[in-house]
């Protein structure tokens, strides 16, 4: 038979609904897109062009034009955090990781007075995300000042990127990367046959909470927290939700101790288990690894809650 011992852990709840009408093909379209689209506050993306996958928005300097595209390997200057306007909902500022305070913003009507402002916040550094149709996770990205122009790429150059008032293409769709390729893997912690008629207690020590490669990550834990959820629910690795509930109190829990001058907020734990007569007993633990789209940006997460497996043996 099978138990948890995160009983009291809370599960997430299901809303259900039935549609008796038939929407149109466009509606269908957009619902599709808006289901699996991210959540886009507090989060953090690598941001790519469709017409060229491998150009990335960067920042590489504190120059209103120090910004446009990279196509090679992602550093951390090309990744992106989202923070929704306070007044004006729906428009979100696009803040850099690396210059900290560093804002996209459109202050000319022309395709180039595009680039990178720090300084006080203003209406032309607001960009509203559209879902384009049907496409996972990409976006049309419009300025709110100048509500014609759109984030847009124009050639494979790192500086031919900017911001267009004209006809629509492609070169104007940006792609949302999730900051982590997360894999939900399982370790047997305890796994002890007990043939004999007789109770037998084993001890085992394990570790619970995270681990990061980088300490930076606690200084935004914020944004961090909301990136390694959106990178496990992308993961399809299909969690449960007792596993999932486990994960984001892991999580929340360890990012409240956080500190930038450690990469470990974990702990260890000592639990005994009295192990019945003629039982095959096994005890494990759900861990989440988190490789980064940067190199060397990767974190782990070690579930609190561990599992219990046990079966009869035949004597």
């Amino acid at each position: 038979f099978f138990f948890s011992q995160s009983a009291f852990t809370p599960l997430s709840s299901f809303l259900f609904f039935h549609r008796t009408t038939f929407p149109t093909a466009k509606y269908l379209n957009t619902q599709i897109a808006s289901m699996v689209q991210y959540e886009l506050e507090g989060n953090t993306f690598i941001i790519s062009n469709k017409v060229y996958p491998y150009a990335n928005l960067a920042q590489w300097g504190s120059d209103g034009r120090d910004m446009g595209t990279i196509d090679g390997q992602s550093t951390y200057d090309q990744l992106w955090i989202l923070r929704e306007d306070l007044k004006i909902k729906g428009f979100y500022t696009i803040n850099n990781f690396t210059y900290v305070g560093s804002r996209v913003a459109k202050w000319g009507a022309g395709d180039r007075d595009t680039g990178n402002f720090e300084g006080i916040h203003l209406n032309d550094q607001l960009w509203k995300f559209e879902p384009h149709g049907s496409e996972e996770n990409h976006y049309t990205i419009t300025n709110y000042t100048y509500p014609k122009a759109r984030m847009a790429k124009w050639g494979a150059g790192n500086g031919d990127w900017g911001s267009y008032a004209g006809g629509f293409s492609d070169d104007q769709v940006w792609r949302l990367v999730e900051r982590f390729d997360a894999k939900l893997r399982t370790k047997v912690i305890l796994s002890y046959s007990n043939d004999s008629p007789t109770l037998i207690n084993q001890t085992i020590t394990y570790k619970t909470g995270m681990t990061v490669t980088n300490t930076s990550s606690a200084t935004q834990s914020e944004t961090l927290e909301v990136s390694l959820t959106t990178s496990a629910e992308a993961s399809g690795g299909g969690m449960s939700a007792s596993v999932e509930a486990g994960l984001k109190s892991t999580i929340s829990q360890s990012l409240s101790q956080s500190s930038s001058e450690t990469t470990t907020w974990s702990e260890e734990k000592e639990t005994e288990y009295v192990i019945p007569e003629y039982m095959k007993y096994v005890v494990t633990q759900n861990i989440m690894d988190y490789n980064g789209r940067v190199p060397g940006d990767n974190v782990q997460v070690m579930i609190t809650n561990v599992d219990v497996t046990t079966s009869k043996i035949t004597h």
